[in-house]
């Protein structure tokens, strides 16, 4: 029921019946391939490390919100993941 609707939507303002299929599509593919690049690094030499505990937080946090509002301008934009 949804998809009917949505597809009915994005074929009317895009021409495109499938846009909000792909939008989401190309977005779990990001999220898994991030899952798996983060899977990758050692979290135990990260904790070890020299670094502060409130630098690293600050390290963190930052790249948090660079994700975050790059995600908020492209959903501003309209352009979804591209």
């Amino acid at each position: 029921m949804i998809y009917d609707a949505s597809s009915y939507v994005a074929f009317r303002d895009f021409g495109d019946k499938y846009r909000y299929i792909k939008d989401q599509l190309s977005w779990a593919v990001l999220g898994i391939a991030g899952m798996f690049i983060v899977s990758l690094f050692d979290y135990k030499k990260i904790l070890q490390s020299r670094i502060t505990d409130s630098y690293r937080f600050d390290f963190i946090a930052s790249y948090w919100f660079l994700f975050r509002d790059s995600v908020l301008i492209c959903s501003a934009r309209g352009d979804g993941l591209i």
